[in-house]
């Protein structure tokens, strides 16, 4: 049995997350409502984060339309966690509208210490008329006649139908206009044979909402992921729950109040699920918001070399039953000779999601230019449809000390047969017999000349073999760093359109490219916590806290500028400082 806590006399607005920690500074306003009825109350609230209030400007809600029922509310907050500082202050306001409308509050502007001055962005509220029309509830008949549509228990969930392995969020939000002590979640909805996953990360915020011109307070109380392993019908049970209500003995004002238990369930739906087996031949079972990255460390290798192709799928989804993907070639060009995989499952705000990284070993089995082409194919939830991400890689693959193709063709001249193609002696003559060059100081002399010719040309080619081992030592000494100036220069481009996927894929190349290279770890071992331990502490807590940045960034599709270029500083000093020790 779970229980809850819903106190609507205490509405807490600020939920910390991880991706809050990192140290940026931002002033965002919050509003708890969308839509109120008239004569309730709303609270807004503007809030600075990572930096010191100097001067705060805050808008005119009297001239806006709204009579100030209390306000400002001052909060503020210090965390430190492993190092990682995150500091708020806010100002809150309850404001009630003087009619029904459309509003919109105008940004608040704060001066903080560092002469920063920043504005909130404006917030939209809906005001309509009262209504006397009761909502009913499932179980309405276990409440009193008095509570009757006043707590509401339902299920939210966008999806009218999904595909196989598509993540199902079901998220159970009470609403409520009375104080309820209390709520325990009794019976959570089962999925038999079904793989599901309970959410840690939600909005557990307590929310303002507006239904059949009934205003309620409401808040999620649980949040769950269902994954269908099969198509035709998935049925969604009903949740119960128990809610605790005081109430006062109208005889004895003074006396305690005295809790009394209700139960509410929610209502059953049904989503039809369809399959996507066979639909296309490289689907491999992804369902999501995907990217894929490819890694190829060389383009250019000889038949004694094996290629390393490394192939990185990350985004929103489950990413557990997704296979290798294939990787097409001409018949007789390549052999794969393994695929091996790492994933890391990971769960934000939107659901499930992480990455999977396959890593294949692949054999030349021809020379000249050759050509592999990776397919990746995913079902995409936002566009509805199968999304194909096919790339051509151009291979050279040049002749090594393994012969592929050995075609050799010998014709050669028995030594036996030299004599019988002289040509015969016709005729003879005597003559004074010649001093024989043989011996003479002539002949040794021209026979030393090919042996110094050829010492000569020794050592003039050793010479240059050396000078160009030195040259190509040298480059490669230069390539991680030239490697790593590179991406960077790629995140700086990214950086001035605010492409945040492409700038923060360039960093993390450009950090883990160059110890990779620079330390020798293959491809498919790059992860942060393989290159951490081969750094000094100071520089592994370094590269631990940019890369996580950037894993958080990529995953959360978005970052503020500020923070982007903060990074691209860090990285920049951080593979500089890298080069002067390791090079």
């Amino acid at each position: 049995m779970k229980s809850y806590q819903l106190s609507l006399l205490l509405l807490s607005f600020w939920a910390m997350s991880s991706s809050l920690l990192a140290q940026k500074i931002a002033f965002v306003a919050d509003c708890n409502a969308s839509k109120v009825v008239l004569g309730n109350a709303f609270r807004v609230s503007f809030r600075l984060e990572n930096a010191e209030i100097k001067k705060i400007r805050f808008p005119d809600f009297e001239g806006l339309g709204f009579q100030i029922v209390e306000g400002p509310v001052n909060e503020s907050r210090y965390t430190n966690i492993n190092g990682n500082r995150y500091t708020f202050e806010a100002y809150t306001f309850s404001l009630a509208p003087n009619a029904e409308g459309n509003y919109t509050i105008g940004p608040a502007e704060v001066t903080t210490y560092n002469g920063k001055v920043l504005k909130t962005m404006p917030v939209k509220i809906k005001c309509v008329a009262p209504s006397s029309s009761n909502v009913q509830s499932l179980n309405d008949h276990n409440l009193p006649k008095e509570l009757a549509g006043k707590v509401l228990f339902r299920l939210e969930c966008e999806h009218d139908s999904a595909v196989v392995g598509e993540q199902i969020r079901l998220n159970y939000k009470v609403y409520t206009q009375i104080d309820i002590s209390n709520i325990e979640l009794v019976k959570e909805p089962e999925f038999p044979s079904m793989y599901t996953k309970e959410y840690r990360f939600f909005d557990k915020e307590a929310r303002v909402e507006v239904i059949n011109g009934q205003q309620y307070a409401t808040k999620i109380i649980y949040s769950m992921g269902v994954f269908p392993s099969k198509n035709g019908e998935l049925s969604i049970p009903p949740a119960e729950i128990l809610i605790s209500v005081g109430r006062q003995d109208p005889r004895n004002p003074f006396a305690s109040r005295k809790l009394k238990q209700y139960p509410l369930l929610s209502l059953p739906k049904t989503i039809p699920v369809r399959s996507l087996s066979g639909q296309d031949k490289d689907y491999t079972g992804a369902v999501g918001e995907y990217d894929l990255e490819l890694y190829l460390e060389k383009d250019k290798i000889t038949t004694d070399e094996a290629l390393e192709l490394v192939m990185r799928i990350r985004g929103l989804g489950d990413i557990k039953p997704i296979t290798a993907p294939p990787v097409h070639f001409e018949d007789g060009q390549f052999n794969i000779l393994e695929v091996t995989q790492k994933e890391d499952i990971r769960e934000g705000g939107r659901g499930l999601g992480g990455e999977k990284t396959f890593t294949y070993k692949i054999d030349p089995q021809e020379v000249g230019n050759l050509s592999l082409r990776p397919s990746f194919v995913y079902f995409d939830v936002r566009d509805r449809k199968l999304i194909h991400i096919d790339t051509n890689i151009n291979i050279q693959v040049s002749q090594g000390k393994r012969i592929l193709n050995k075609e050799v063709a010998e014709k050669a001249i028995d030594s036996s047969q030299v004599l019988s193609m002289q040509a015969p002696l016709k005729t003879a003559s005597w003559r004074a017999y010649p001093r024989p060059f043989f011996g003479s100081y002539s002949f040794y002399l021209l026979s030393l000349l090919p042996l110094l010719a050829f010492a000569g040309a020794y050592v003039f080619i050793l010479g240059r073999q050396k000078s160009q081992e030195i040259k190509e030592k040298q480059a490669l000494k230069r390539a991680p760093y030239q490697h790593a100036q590179e991406q960077l220069d790629l995140a700086k481009t990214a950086l001035k359109t605010d492409t945040v996927g492409d700038f923060y894929r360039a960093i993390e190349e450009a950090l883990k490219g160059y110890l990779g290279m620079q330390l020798e770890v293959p491809l498919g071992e790059r992860s942060k916590e393989r290159l951490q331990s081969l750094l000094p502490e100071k520089e592994a807590r370094e590269l631990g806290e940019i890369l996580e940045h950037c894993e958080q960034a990529l995953f959360a599709g978005q970052s503020p500028h500020k923070t982007m270029e903060e990074q691209l500083k860090h990285s920049q000093k951080l593979i500089k400082q890298l080069e002067k020790r390791l090079a």
